[in-house]
C-alpha cells in the first residue's frame, strides 16, 4: 500500500525518471515494478550482492550503493 500511495502522490507523467535508494529493500521491491508500470525509468542503488535482485524488481539502471548516491545518478544523467 505504501508503494502504491507513493506512486500516486508523485503523480509523475509517463516518461519520468525516478531514483530509489535502498533498492534491495522491501518497499523498493514493490515501488520499482509499480513505477515501471507507470512508464517511469527507475534508477536504484544496491550492494554488489543485491544487484541481481534489484534488476529483477525492474530497475532500469542499478548504481553501486554508497554514501554519494547523487553523484552516481549524475554520472548517468548529468542534466538531472
Amino acid at each position: 500500500v505504501t508503494a502504491h500511495l507513493a506512486c500516486a502522490e508523485l503523480a509523475l507523467p509517463e516518461g519520468s525518471h525516478v531514483a530509489v535508494t535502498g533498492g534491495a529493500g522491501v518497499l523498493a521491491s514493490y515501488f520499482i515494478p509499480l513505477a515501471r508500470r507507470r512508464g517511469w525509468t527507475v534508477y536504484a542503488d544496491a550492494a554488489p550482492a543485491d544487484v541481481d535482485a534489484v534488476r529483477s524488481f525492474g530497475a532500469h539502471r542499478v548504481v553501486p550503493r554508497s554514501d554519494d548516491f547523487s553523484s552516481a545518478l549524475r554520472s548517468l544523467r548529468p542534466e538531472g
